[in-house]
Parts: structure tokens; C-alpha cells; sequence
């Protein structure tokens, strides 16, 4: 129970939204290796996506692999994008939504879940595309950005695999986080 109040401490001492985190001005691989680690919605929303896939799908890597693939037609779309406020409320959407689906732990269609799941990566990714236009290294960013994410995806998918109290905790912080984020978002 301690362990679950200090994970809940640290996702609540992580920036807040998704252009307060570092990494925005910097072109190398690590720079984009921690752009989702450092920013508390990417951070949430890919825990929650490994952790739905495990919880929900019997082939279980299917709903991470639509992520991360659609978060990189999300980056490379995004580059094209002047403005992009609409993508910071789709990032908003994204984060009630997954806390909403995690707390009521239904499998739902597979073209909803596709569909959920395609979008959202979209929206995450797009927030960051813009940026990668003026990155002199844009592939390097790329690359340490998506394996820092198939790295997320694949720890929410350990927690998610975990059944009883440490799932129940796991699930319980993501949602609590998320909807707490989500709200802080809204408010910002």
C-alpha cells in the first residue's frame, strides 16, 4: 500500500502538460528517448494503453503495436501542422477517456478499441511533429522517442498482466493519476 502512495507522490511531482516537460528544444536520441518519460500525459496514457492491451486482448500486442504506429503517422502528420490546438484537447480527451475505460475494465469492441487507440496515438504524436520540422536530427528523435514508448507500453502491459491486489493497485493509481492530470490539463 506504501509503494502505491509513493507511485501516485511521483506521477503528481512530473509536469503537467504536454509542453511543460523538457525536450522540446533539443535533436539528439536521447532527448526524444526521454520526451515520454518526462511528460506526465504521454507517460499516462502509454502505461494505460499496455495496460488495457493485457487486460483485454487475447493477442494481446496487436493494441500497442496500432499505438505506436499511429504515434508516428501522428509525428510525421504533425510536421506538416501550423497550429495545432485541437491536438492538445484530443491529448485531454485522451486522458479522461483511458481513465474511464480502465475503471470500468470492459473489453469493449476491437474496431472501438482499434479505433480509440489509433487516435489517441495520433494526437500524441502531432503534438510533437511540429517540432521535429525544426529538429537538425529528426530520425534520431524519432527513434528514442518510440522505443522509450514501446518500452511504457510494455511495462503497463507487465502491470497489467498482474492479477489481485497488485493489478488492482496498479490500475487504481493509472486511473487516479489520469483523471487528476486530466483535470489539472483542463484547468492550465
Amino acid at each position: 500500500m506504501k509503494r502505491a502512495y509513493l507511485t501516485a507522490l511521483f506521477f503528481l511531482l512530473v509536469p503537467l502538460t504536454s509542453m511543460a516537460h523538457p525536450g522540446h528544444d533539443t535533436s539528439t536520441f536521447m532527448s526524444g528517448y526521454l520526451h515520454p518519460l518526462t511528460g506526465i500525459d504521454h507517460l499516462l496514457v502509454i502505461l494505460a494503453v499496455g495496460f488495457w492491451a493485457a487486460r483485454t486482448s487475447r493477442q494481446m500486442w496487436q493494441l500497442p503495436s496500432i499505438f505506436i504506429g499511429f504515434m508516428l503517422i501522428g509525428l510525421l502528420f504533425g510536421a506538416g501542422l501550423q497550429s495545432a490546438v485541437f491536438v492538445e484537447w484530443g491529448i485531454l480527451a485522451s486522458l479522461f477517456t483511458m481513465a474511464v475505460v480502465l475503471m470500468l475494465a470492459s473489453d469493449v469492441n476491437n474496431m472501438v478499441k482499434y479505433g480509440l487507440t489509433s487516435l489517441f496515438a495520433l494526437f500524441h504524436g502531432m503534438a510533437h511533429g511540429n517540432e521535429l520540422v525544426l529538429a537538425d536530427n529528426a530520425l534520431a528523435v524519432i527513434a528514442g522517442m518510440l522505443l522509450s514508448s514501446s518500452l511504457l507500453i510494455v511495462m503497463g502491459v507487465y502491470f497489467g498482466k498482474r492479477q489481485g491486489r497488485v493489478g488492482a493497485y496498479f490500475r487504481n493509481i493509472i486511473v487516479s493519476c489520469l483523471t487528476f492530470t486530466g483535470a489539472l490539463f483542463l484547468l492550465s
